[in-house]
């Protein structure tokens, strides 16, 4: 390995031996050869730490920082970020998969494009196949984070200098410290852009009850937007903040009555950037319609599946989901 490599790859894994060969093994395989790999044991109790040493000894590419205790996602990411040498940062989770072509290709970008600080890609979920766009242009990128997290964070490359001057991660974040961190940096007037590729395949675990785990990342996203909302000149209540969420798709509508009160928020959204000039004022009113359109869609969607959890026995729901999951697979 060259003593200063162009790309340090961070992977933070906890327990993740069921998975963490295949993420290893897809960013060995990358055509861009030059990077160190840091990977951050926070702590496994599982055969992570035997499989990370494996990978050591067969690669001197791959650096293993062990936490002695379990610091969690964000103080691992900072450590990584401290520790690595190279200007350029690329982000990588223990279950999902690079194309094999990924860091190349960010690596080819970065260097043609030299203002942009952060840069992600589109993805495709392992289970469904669904591909996950985002919008690629720093003005389109800055409006859609008023609404949810812009760049899909396993995917990120990002400049060191850029993540050091603003104090990395923020602890007590997560799971939303990839959005915060965006908030921050969008302050700092970084700027974003995604290549419109799919270059990562991402485990989502629809199958897994994770309510806890995406209402704990509702709260905080909900902080988020709340300071994006602030840049505005607005000082929403707590019914504005729920609307906000509902329009941001982050909470369902329940009645005709949040679909109003969605109308009434993105008339002073429009009113208050007109003044503030805060977004590209045709891309947020662009935006805003797209949002809109698929509000009452979404409400209708989620009456049908209220009634249909309500009055459907249990066998026949299930039949339903996994048809469907095997339609959408295909």
């Amino acid at each position: 390995m060259n003593i200063s490599p162009d790309i340090s790859v961070i992977m933070p894994v906890y327990n993740g031996e069921e998975y963490l060969a295949e993420a290893i093994d897809s960013i060995l395989a990358q055509t861009f050869s030059n990077f160190e790999f840091i990977i951050i044991d926070d702590a496994s109790t599982d055969r992570t730490p035997s499989i990370l040493r494996k990978y050591a000894e067969m690669d001197s590419r791959v650096r293993i920082i062990t936490n002695e205790i379990n610091k969690k996602i964000a103080a691992s990411l900072n450590y990584g970020i401290v520790v690595a040498r190279s200007p350029l940062v690329a982000r990588m989770d223990a279950d999902d998969w690079s194309h094999p072509e990924r860091l190349e290709k960010q690596f080819t970008f970065m260097q043609a494009n030299p203002d942009v600080g952060i840069c992600g890609t589109w993805l495709e979920v392992y289970e469904t196949g669904d591909v996950w766009e985002w919008p690629c242009a720093d003005e389109r990128i800055r409006v859609h984070m008023l609404f949810n997290s812009p760049i899909a964070h396993p995917t990120v490359m990002m400049r060191r200098n850029i993540l050091m001057n603003a104090g990395c991660y923020a602890l007590d974040m997560p799971p939303a410290e990839d959005y915060d961190l965006w908030e921050k940096l969008s302050r700092l007037d970084v700027t974003f852009a995604n290549i419109p590729e799919v270059l990562l395949r991402y485990r989502w675990y629809p199958q897994k009850d994770r309510s806890a785990y995406r209402d704990a990342q509702i709260r905080r996203a909900d902080g988020v937007r709340l300071h994006l909302i602030q840049r505005l000149g607005l000082e929403p209540d707590e019914r504005e903040r729920v609307v906000h969420s509902i329009l941001s798709r982050s909470r369902e509508p329940k009645c005709l009555d949040d679909v109003w009160s969605v109308m009434q928020w993105v008339k002073r959204l429009l009113a208050a950037n007109a003044e503030k000039k805060v977004y590209a004022h045709p891309v947020l009113r662009e935006n805003l319609r797209t949002l809109q359109r698929g509000l009452v869609r979404r409400l209708l969607w989620c009456r049908w599946r209220t009634c249909c959890q309500k009055y459907m026995p249990g066998w026949l729901q299930r039949s339903y989901l996994w048809a469907k999951a095997l339609i959408r697979s295909h």
